[in-house]
């Protein structure tokens, strides 16, 4: 038997209704994206990365207010200290739980800015 949803049980969560898909695309303007990294040479590599643009591409010039908060004090964010004196996020959101798909999976979704040759936005 499946776990019934918080929903299911009568409770609530938030003020307004979910979206027609329950999911963070319903926002207007968001894109998720993804890339799995399958490799067995030189070394084995199972891993992946989960991308959300906040505005889609718009995001590289207008950017979007953030925050953060720490369930546990667990893990690592990066880009934390730009947040805190800024309070703007200008760049998707990559989540991950391994090293490896900083590596392989943040080259699909980075794209080159003007500038000098070779320059790409992190």
């Amino acid at each position: 038997m499946p776990r019934a949803r918080l929903r299911d049980l009568g409770l609530k969560v938030g003020t307004l209704p979910p979206g027609p898909f329950n999911a963070i695309t319903d926002v207007a303007g968001v894109k998720v994206g993804y890339s799995t990294v399958v490799q067995d040479r030189p070394r084995i590599a199972r891993t992946g990365i989960t991308a959300i643009w906040p505005r889609g591409q718009e995001i590289w010039t207008d950017y979007v207010f953030a925050g953060t908060f720490s369930f546990n004090g667990n893990g690592e964010m990066t880009g934390l200290p730009w947040l805190a004196e800024q309070g703007l996020l200008g760049a998707p959101i990559g989540i991950t739980n391994e090293p490896l798909a900083k590596l392989f999976g943040c080259r699909e979704w980075r794209r080159p800015m003007g500038g000098h040759k070779g320059d790409v936005a992190p």
